[in-house]
Formats: C-alpha cells, sequence, structure tokens
C-alpha cells in the first residue's frame, strides 16, 4: 500500500468518524425527551370552548408561556384561551380536569394510577 492511499484512508476515516459523531450529537438534541422526570408525559389539556384536548411536552409549554407571559393557554384547534389543565387516563385515554389533592379516578373507566405513580 503506497503513502498516497494510506493518506486518503486515514481522512476517510476521519471523515466517517466525525460524521458519525455528528448525527450521535443531533439525534441526541433532536430526540431527547423535552419533559421532565417529575412530568415524563408533559402537560394535558382540555378546551372548554369546543370541547378538544391536546397535549404539550414541557418544553412547548416552556416557550409558549415564554411569548404569551400571563396569558391562558390557547387551544391549538380553536384557538380559544378557555382552557384547563388535565389528567389522561392510562387506561383508557379519557382527558378529565385536574384538581387539588389526590387524583380522583377515571370518570369514564374507573381506573385510578397508584398513588406512587405521577400522572
Amino acid at each position: 500500500m503506497t503513502d498516497e492511499v494510506k493518506r486518503k484512508l486515514g481522512i476517510a476515516a476521519g471523515v466517517v468518524v466525525v460524521l458519525v459523531f455528528c448525527y450521535s450529537l443531533w439525534a441526541f438534541v433532536l430526540h431527547s425527551n423535552p419533559n421532565s422526570p417529575d412530568v415524563p408525559n408533559g402537560t394535558f389539556w382540555i378546551c372548554k370552548t369546543g370541547g378538544h384536548h391536546f397535549h404539550m411536552s414541557l418544553k412547548e409549554y416552556s416557550d409558549y408561556t415564554k411569548a404569551h407571559y400571563g396569558e391562558p393557554v390557547a387551544c391549538p384547534t380553536c384557538g380559544s384561551k378557555e382552557t384547563v389543565r388535565a389528567y389522561r387516563c392510562e387506561k383508557c385515554g379519557e382527558y378529565y380536569p385536574t384538581v387539588r389533592g389526590e387524583q380522583p379516578p377515571c370518570p369514564k373507566c374507573g381506573y385510578k394510577p397508584p398513588a406512587d405513580k405521577p400522572s
């Protein structure tokens, strides 16, 4: 193998290493969980005006409150700001309004998550 071939192989290997590193970094940043361990599923919402329900990651919620400081969260379907925080049932997917204190059972199927499990 000549020195020229060795040099080209070395350059190619270096390029591959840099590309793999860049892809790994991009994948980590793009696909990392935008929620916290305390709220792994993000936030759930119900639109009181249209009956719509929607989900926001903590990053989306943070960005929204930063851009719309002091305003209620707007429904992405109809734009209404008559929205309330909600629970989402792990069993049937029903959305129902949050209440102070312990999470009540789902009004649709009756499922109640264990007390030590975050909603």
